[in-house]
């Protein structure tokens, strides 16, 4: 039980840092195209793709706060430790999944039109990955586990 913990919890550990890895791979390819001139500005995308970020980083930091006081918050009381975790570590996984897609559009948006506010939001969306990066003490400290939960987790 407490290995089954613990390997959930590492293994969203690390997806994290895999998320983490493409996501900057793709900053560093992208930014080099873009300083090499590898790839033109389309300037006449740039009110489009600026609307379209606004509303995509806008729901990347909304949606995963109202999701988790609808499926995490409310139903962790009740629940065992595994079925905590278990719901934990599929919301972590969206959440993170959620941000790793936001900061490829605002790459991409950065790629199509060459304007460096893009990278800003990218940096901003960055930390908030790291924020909500998975760790024993912050799930610990979600659920209110009890003694025995804390000792079972690691």
């Amino acid at each position: 039980m407490q290995n089954f913990k613990i390997a959930s919890l590492k293994i969203l550990d690390n997806i994290f840092i895999v998320l983490l890895s493409l996501q900057l791979f793709l900053l560093i390819t992208f930014y080099f195209l873009v300083e090499n001139n590898f790839v033109t500005a389309h300037q006449e995308f740039e009110n489009i793709v600026r609307i379209i970020i606004m509303i995509i980083n806008a729901l990347v930091i909304i949606v995963p706060q109202v999701l988790y006081s609808i499926i995490i918050r409310k139903p962790a009381i009740t629940k065992k430790s595994n079925e905590k975790i278990k719901k934990y570590s599929i919301f972590i996984l969206f959440r993170m999944l959620l941000i790793t897609v936001a900061n490829v559009i605002n790459l991409t948006a950065f790629l199509l039109t060459h304007n460096y506010i893009y990278l800003l939001i990218f940096v901003i969306i960055l930390i908030l990955f790291f924020i909500y990066r998975p760790l024993i003490k912050n799930i610990i400290k979600e659920f209110n586990f009890n003694l025995i939960e804390k000792n079972s987790a690691g």
